[in-house]
């Protein structure tokens, strides 16, 4: 009896030592995954690299162009997250067109930031701020390159996001202590996408102001009528008190407005004398112009730049509070 007794205490004690090896493999998985989450992915150490020579994030001193775009691209084969692809495609896109410096003989790239802004907008939703301000920059382009009426038809598109659903998540997720950190986040996206649509008011009346000046009340005009957005209503406004622009008085002779559709052919006639069907300059007509035309037609090109800085200083704002926790 006592042998059988000691048997029994000693299979009792070693029992749980059979199942003592898979327990702490177990633990040590757990502990190795959980390392692994913690640790940057090699994209996120890529985008870092990129960072650190992007002249939209570090001083002129340190910027260089082609590494940082050399960077950019390695992270693109890095198998980036959604959001880090879409960041890392419009980086590179800025590189291309706002991000360069004169003074070391940079020069825009403006045929590789088209197809990178156009990539974005195809590939990502309208309401995601970044492809909304790749819509401002592929009009912004084409006022560069003196296509005025694609300008128009791209800052047009921008307006025209629907920002409704984003509103009515915003308004679910108010008052409910558990989504306030979606509640922040959602937030912050909709001040993003007004901050872009404003610049899309600013841009458009600077574009439709080198077809012709009279067109660029008529623009603001339909703006008005097809918009109910305060932001954008504001941004109008805005625009008319600076430029002392005289519009017509709403409701009464809203039927004699240019509606959006009909903008295009009101404006095609008068880009006749901007440029040719085919781009190029037609010589007669560009020996009548007068000098005041390309004063003026640099003074907007320049606006428009300043349009990009501005959309460029927005999207590192919305980085900064993206990412930034939450209170």
């Amino acid at each position: 009896m006592n042998t059988e007794t000691s048997v029994s205490r000693n299979a009792s004690v070693f029992q749980p030592r059979r199942h003592a090896l898979p327990v702490f493999a177990v633990f040590l998985l757990a502990a190795v995954c959980h390392a692994e989450s913690d640790a940057p992915t090699e994209a996120a150490r890529l985008m870092e690299e990129a960072r650190s020579c992007d002249a939209g994030y570090c001083g002129s001193e340190r910027a260089d162009r082609e590494k940082a775009i050399a960077t950019y691209e390695a992270t693109l084969k890095a198998d980036p997250d959604k959001d880090q692809t879409l960041e890392i495609l419009f980086r590179i896109a800025q590189l291309h067109s706002v991000n360069y410096h004169v003074a070391k003989g940079e020069k825009p790239r403006h045929g590789h930031a088209m197809q990178l802004y156009q990539r974005i907008v195809s590939e990502y939703p309208s309401d995601e701020p970044l492809a909304m301000a790749s819509m401002i920059h592929i009009g912004s382009i084409h006022v560069i390159e003196r296509r005025f009426l694609e300008a128009l038809s791209w800052y047009n598109r921008a307006l025209e996001v629907p920002l409704d659903d984003l509103l009515r998540q915003q308004d679910a997720m108010r008052d409910d202590p558990d989504r306030q950190d979606d509640f922040e986040r959602i937030t912050k996206r909709i001040e993003q996408l007004r901050f872009y649509q404003s610049c899309a008011v600013g841009a458009a009346s600077s574009a439709a102001m080198l077809v012709d000046r009279s067109l660029r009340a008529s623009l603001l005009e339909d703006i008005l009528r097809r918009h109910s957005e305060d932001h954008i209503h504001k941004a109008v406004a805005s625009i008319v008190e600076r430029d002392n622009i005289e519009l017509y008085r709403l409701p009464e002779n809203i039927a004699d407005l240019p509606s959006a559709t009909t903008l295009p052919s009101l404006a095609s006639g008068r880009v006749a004398t901007a440029t040719s069907a085919d781009g190029d300059e037609d010589q007669a007509a560009a020996s009548s112009e007068s000098p005041s035309l390309h004063g003026s037609t640099m003074i907007i090109i320049a606006c428009c730049v300043v349009v990009l800085v501005m959309i460029s200083g927005g999207y590192m704002f919305y980085r900064r509070t993206r990412n930034q926790p939450s209170r």
